[in-house]
Parts: C-alpha cells; structure tokens; sequence
C-alpha cells in the first residue's frame, strides 16, 4: 500500500483500518461499489468517558465497475447512499462501542502483559511505538493520592 501509494497508483481492494494515534483512526470501505473514508476521532470528556465524532466522505477512487449491470445498480443507489451508509456507521459504530463496554468490565482483571490474538500484536507494537515516540510516562489513576519525591 505504502508503495502504491508513493507511486500515486494506490488502488483500494480490501476494507482497511489505519490508526494514526491512539485517538485518531482512519478506515477505507466500500459500500455500493463505491469507496468511502470514515475519520474517527475519539476526545476524552472524563477519565471514564470518551466521545466519538465522526466524518465520512465519498473517496476519490473510481467507483468499481464491471459492466452495464454494475452502473445501473450503482446510480440506483447513488440517491439513497447519503441515508445508508451513515446509518450502517452508526449501527456499526454502536456495536463496538458495546463490545467495548463489556470488555471494560473484565479489563481490570488483567495483569501483567496481556494475551493478544496474532492480528492484534500490531496494536500493542503500536502502542509502544507511540510510547516510545512521545516520550512515555506514568499517569496517575483517577482519584490516587500523588506524592513528592
């Protein structure tokens, strides 16, 4: 990808999650034939809350195109995509947002270095890699009393 895109050939053929900070993600897909961007930003309301906004637009890419059949079924739809597909992120979005409430539930129960799937590994070398790069530091809990050194 990074080579196609260097070359200005970059083509999208998968659905495609890039995580640029811990807050701020970028995913590519594709809905009707059609490509989109959806550009999450998540901004801390609390230290238990978190707010998700959210933009989507149509991607420059041309639209997937095999034929006479594809372009009528495409431009049927194309007055109907601006209603669903931001209500496909919503209902998406919702999903994990739940996943991720049931998973806070248990996450104080993990100590030590967690047991990570092969595909998430490059989440947690994400994550020490953003660490490292920022200049990592300890953060206090919520509510502990801090003291002087």
């Amino acid at each position: 990808m990074a080579a196609d895109c260097s070359c200005g050939s970059y083509r999208p053929t998968d659905y495609r999650i890039l995580q640029f900070f811990p807050n701020l993600v970028v995913v590519h897909f594709k809905a009707a034939r059609n490509w989109f961007v959806l550009v999450q930003q998540y901004v801390p309301i609390s230290f238990n809350r978190t707010q998700l906004r959210s933009w989507f637009f149509r991607a420059p890419f041309p639209p997937v195109d095999n034929g006479w059949v594809h372009r009528a079924l495409r431009q049927l739809a194309a007055p109907w995509l601006p209603f669903i597909v931001p209500y496909y992120i919503r209902k998406i979005t919702a999903e994990d947002n739940r996943v991720c409430e049931q998973l806070q539930k248990t996450a104080s129960q993990v100590h030590g270095f967690p047991i990570l799937s092969r595909y998430e590994e490059r989440i947690a070398w994400f994550e020490e890699a953003y660490a490292a790069a920022m200049g990592e530091f300890d953060q206090p809990e919520p509510g502990a009393q801090q003291t002087k050194n």
